[in-house]
C-alpha cells in the first residue's frame, strides 16, 4: 500500500514541480471525468491554508491522493524531460471511436459509457466537424436519456477538439489540455490519433 506524505508537504512538492497554486488547482479539476460520480474539489484559498498548516481545513482523502499523484507525475515527467511525442502515447486512429453526424446519439452514448470514453470526434469523411461528449448526450450521470427529440449525433455535437501535429511533445500539450478533455493529432493533414487529458497528465 502506497503511503502519501502529510498535506503540509504539498507546498514542497508543488514548488519542486515549479507550479503556482492556481496551476495545481486547475490540474485537480482537470482530473475529473464526467463518467465518474466522484468529483475532486480543491480551491486556491483552501490550498493556501493547507500549505500554511491550518489543520482545520479538511479535504476528501481521494482528493488528497490525487493531488500527490498529479504532483509526482509532473515531477517525474520533468525529470524525464517531458519530451515524449504525443504520437508515442496517443490512441491511434484505427483504435479510435468516431461518429458520423447521422449516427444515433443514444447508441453512441451507450458505447461511450461501456468503453469509459469521455469524448468522440464526429467526422464527415476525413474532416472533423464536431465532438460528442457525455455532457452533450446525458441528462444526468445515471442514464442515457436524450435531451432533445432528435437522436442524431449532429444535433448534439459541440465544437471540434483542437488539432496539433502528432510530433508535438506531451509537455507542450498539457497547457491546452487544462481547457479541453482531449486533442486530436494529425500527420500530413490526416487525423492519426487522439491524446486525452488524463493520459497526458498521467505521464
Amino acid at each position: 500500500m502506497q503511503i502519501y506524505p502529510k498535506l503540509t508537504e504539498i507546498r514542497q512538492q508543488r514548488q519542486i514541480a515549479g507550479w503556482p497554486q492556481r496551476e495545481l488547482v486547475r490540474a485537480v479539476k482537470a482530473a475529473n471525468s464526467p463518467e465518474h460520480r466522484f468529483e475532486y474539489k480543491l480551491h486556491q484559498t483552501q490550498l493556501s491554508k493547507i500549505e500554511n498548516g491550518d489543520e482545520s481545513v479538511k479535504i476528501d482523502y481521494r482528493t488528497a491522493v490525487k493531488i500527490f499523484e498529479i504532483l509526482e507525475g509532473e515531477i517525474t515527467s520533468q525529470k524525464k524531460g517531458g519530451r515524449r511525442a504525443a504520437s508515442e502515447v496517443m490512441t491511434r486512429r484505427d483504435e479510435l471511436l468516431v461518429a458520423a453526424t447521422s449516427d444515433s446519439a443514444n447508441s453512441l452514448a451507450n458505447k461511450m459509457k461501456k468503453l469509459q470514453i469521455s469524448q468522440v470526434p464526429v467526422m464527415t469523411g476525413e474532416q472533423v466537424v464536431g465532438t460528442l461528449t457525455f455532457q452533450d448526450t446525458f441528462v444526468d450521470n445515471e442514464g442515457t436519456r436524450v435531451k432533445k427529440r432528435s437522436d442524431r449525433v449532429g444535433d448534439y455535437m459541440s465544437e471540434p477538439l483542437p488539432t496539433f501535429p502528432a510530433s508535438t511533445t506531451v509537455r507542450n500539450l498539457r497547457s491546452v489540455l487544462r481547457n479541453y478533455q482531449a486533442v486530436l493529432l494529425e500527420e500530413r493533414g490526416q487525423i492519426v490519433g487522439i491524446l486525452s487529458r488524463q493520459d497526458a497528465l498521467a505521464l
